[in-house]
């Protein structure tokens, strides 16, 4: 069955190579079972498709778009030039996902929502409300069709929205393209010119406002002589130098602007502590791959970090910076390996697919 990964969010995104992709992870997996994965995504760039195959022969998609805001849409019909009878929309609060599920009922194409998020994530109090209001026409779509939740906290909120048929669906990691790190820590370190006898912390992502990037420099001004690694850019560049500098702790700050995620495994490796900050995080792949290192990941209260770590056992969960100071201050500890084995049995794709493929089989009766 040629079974099609529709992206429709339209900001920015993780750059080929620099980023352990979902849709690609999920596709291999499918691909696995016996499916025909192809993956489509939106490009407001394009005047015509452009088509990518991987290594190991899964079509790629770059289709021409238009958007409102991240919100994406582009021609449907390109589903059936490719042949495709099951769709999974990432659906999220996406608003055009509704027109894509008509498109797909119209043709008899399988359709499912996998779904992260139902609210916007923005800190302007007016363009969440405005969200909320239009996400309404989105779950009458969603109350006829079937919904993954990629967090238990989604699929409550579902639920409390009225949709009956939602399932959890976890988020995995693409392990054939994380390579297996052998080194020591101390090895590491000499390797990547990190210090060797210090606390060294690290903030892998986008440095934009939701991830909050200004609070993993302030903590290095109550935590003296530890190192912050901060591998990603984005919208507060310069304001993340301004604090620094503000703050005293230049010094103290390791930038890294791009990387391969080949070598940021490296890091996850070499490092202490891996901060998350965002307080809206609806899963956070940089999680599931320091854990998978066995780093030991210090995140805010949020969806995604809630499901994914069993505090103070696999992870820490805090409240705020000041909490999450605390911790590295106590000089917490995970017993080793004790992530990586939350990840490797409950967040891998292959688990995850397995869920979409008993789904498909259900619905369709065959593959």
């Amino acid at each position: 069955m040629r079974f099609a990964i529709t992206v429709l969010y339209c900001g920015a995104s993780g750059q080929k190579g620099f980023y352990n992709s979902q849709e690609l992870g999920l596709a291999r997996a499918m691909k696995l079972l016996g499916y025909e994965p192809v993956v489509f995504y939106p490009d407001k760039d394009l005047k015509q498709p452009q088509e990518e195959t991987t290594s190991d022969g899964i079509p790629v998609v770059r289709v021409p778009a238009k958007s409102l805001g991240v919100h994406g849409w582009y021609d449907w019909n390109i589903l059936l030039k490719y042949g495709v009878k099951a769709v999974q929309i990432g659906s999220d609060n996406q608003l055009f996902a509704p027109e894509l599920i008509r498109f797909c009922e119209r043709n008899g194409i399988r359709v499912y929502n996998y779904i992260g998020t139902t609210v916007s994530d923005s800190h302007n109090p007016v363009k969440s409300l405005l969200m909320g209001l239009l996400y309404r026409r989105n779950l009458r779509a969603y109350r006829k069709t079937k919904c993954f939740a990629k967090t238990p906290a989604v699929a409550k909120q579902l639920e409390g929205h009225g949709i009956t048929d939602v399932e959890v669906a976890p988020v995995g990691l693409d392990l054939s393209v994380i390579p297996e790190v052998t080194e020591s820590k101390e090895a590491l370190r000499e390797k990547l010119g990190l210090p060797v006898d210090k606390t060294i912390l690290l903030f892998v992502g986008r440095l934009d406002e939701y991830k909050r990037p200004l609070e993993a420099v302030r903590l290095l001004e109550k935590l003296p002589g530890a190192v912050l690694v901060m591998i990603g850019t984005g919208s507060m560049d310069a304001e993340v130098e301004r604090e620094a500098k503000t703050l005293g702790v230049r010094d103290a700050l390791v930038r890294i602007v791009r990387l391969p995620n080949e070598q940021v495994q490296q890091y996850y490796a070499a490092c202490d502590y891996y901060v998350n900050f965002n307080d809206h995080e609806i899963f956070g792949m940089s999680i599931l791959e320091a854990m998978y290192q066995d780093c030991a990941v210090l995140a805010c209260h949020a969806p995604g970090p809630d499901f994914i770590i069993e505090d103070g056992v696999s992870g820490f969960l805090a409240e705020n910076t000041a909490t999450m100071t605390e911790l590295v201050r106590a000089g917490v500890r995970l017993a080793p390996g004790a992530a990586r084995k939350r990840i490797l049995e409950h967040f891998v794709w292959d688990r995850t697919a397995g869920q979409f493929d008993t789904w498909l089989k259900t619905a369709d009766g065959s593959k």
